[in-house]
């Protein structure tokens, strides 16, 4: 099965870029591009190596549920 390449459930590069996005937002108050670019580079540094193996396990997970829908649906056509 092929799944999309950019479903934000099903690629863990997704998911962390939506905690470093979080952060920004949550602590952007000047809304300048210079300290955009700061928080943008505190938000990088503060992804630590647990955050990639949750988001690894999470998409796993979640492709599994997908991939056995899926497979379920073909049984329920023939």
């Amino acid at each position: 099965m092929r799944l999309p390449p950019y479903h934000c459930e099903l690629n863990p590069i997704e998911l962390l870029w939506s905690m470093v996005k979080s952060y920004v937002k949550s602590n952007n108050t000047t809304y300048k591009t210079i300290d955009v670019k700061h928080l943008l580079h505190q938000a990088i540094d503060r992804v630590k190596p647990e955050d990639w193996q949750y988001f690894i396990k999470r998409v796993k997970r979640r492709g599994t549920d997908v991939l056995g829908c899926c497979l379920h649906l073909r049984r329920d056509d023939r």
